[in-house]
């Protein structure tokens, strides 16, 4: 009889649910639907995170004028909430060689109506961008939420490529990208959202050849999920995120793994700002987690 009281308890405080990421098509999955307006934006099939399913957004800027960015990539219009913030970030990756500062960003520019055009216009935020030009994949994101003024209704995202100077060609890529709510989770390849998207969780692994990664996640429930290292098919660690406040004031954390490799896993909780980490040796076998006050973050 206890244990039927304490789960009645927990589906009892269970979170409302939260918006997520208000971007459609965020990582390019075959093509750009899903952006309202496509610029000088194309579709490439190299990916963030490597994934055969999956692609990008490639673009130039070949201004002959210093300090400017190059035409609307892909764009979209969205309804925002006025007064709130926007978290957001973007996987970009800068080509070596060009000659040129290159940087790699995202901007919202605030309307007052549906169209995000003209009249309309109420004021813009860059809000993620990065210039590591390496040629590999780097993710960026805000320093601090992008604030809808109070007579936004709409928000126009928009992907540039800036450079500083007059001549020659700068080139970038985008994948991955995010435009939410702040305090919330939005759900990548990468990133596991759970509990009502309050939670969110990341992994990487390091195998005996030292190759390291990130894990790739699959949610099943709205508290359970796992991620793969390297295959779809063969998954490593498995977890959820429980809501226990009404029986101990926390939030509890469940994880189980299926591998030897090295791995580490990050739960933030986006609300608070509280984090959880749990590791494996490489070589160990991992074992079960069960940390029933893992976030004392309640309600």
């Amino acid at each position: 009889m206890r244990y039927r009281t304490l789960f009645a308890a927990l589906l009892l405080c269970a979170t409302p649910a939260v918006a997520g990421n208000i971007l459609s098509n965020p990582t390019f999955d075959t093509d750009l639907s899903g952006w309202l307006y496509v610029g000088t934006g194309i579709w490439d099939p190299s990916d963030a995170l490597a994934q055969a399913n999956s692609g990008s957004v490639v673009g130039t800027n070949s201004s002959t004028s210093p300090f400017t960015y190059e035409t609307v990539l892909v764009s979209a219009c969205l309804p925002v909430s006025a007064g709130a913030g926007y978290d957001s970030s973007l996987d970009f990756r800068i080509p070596t060689g060009q000659g040129v500062t290159v940087n790699a960003f995202l901007e919202v520019g605030w309307y007052s109506q549906a169209g995000c055009s003209g009249l309309d216009y109420v004021g813009s935020s860059s809000v993620a961008s990065g210039t590591t030009a390496d040629g590999v994949w780097h993710r960026a994101a805000s320093s601090s939420p992008a604030t809808a003024p109070p007579a936004a209704t709409h928000a126009n995202v928009r992907v540039h490529i800036s450079k500083t100077q007059a001549g020659g060609v700068a080139t970038a890529y985008f994948d991955n990208l995010v435009v939410k709510p702040q305090g919330t989770c939005a759900a990548l390849p990468d990133l596991l959202c759970l509990n009502n998207g309050r939670f969110q969780i990341s992994s990487t692994f390091e195998n005996y050849a030292g190759q390291t990664g990130v894990g790739l996640a699959q949610a099943m429930t709205g508290d359970t999920g796992y991620f793969w290292f390297f295959s779809a098919a063969n998954v490593e660690v498995v977890l959820k995120v429980i809501n226990g406040c009404s029986y101990n004031a926390s939030y509890w954390v469940y994880a189980g793994g299926l591998t030897d490799v090295e791995v580490d896993i990050l739960i933030l909780d986006t609300r608070t700002g509280d984090t959880w980490t749990a590791s494996n040796a490489l070589g160990t076998p991992f074992q079960p987690i069960g940390d029933i006050q893992a976030f004392a973050t309640c309600p």
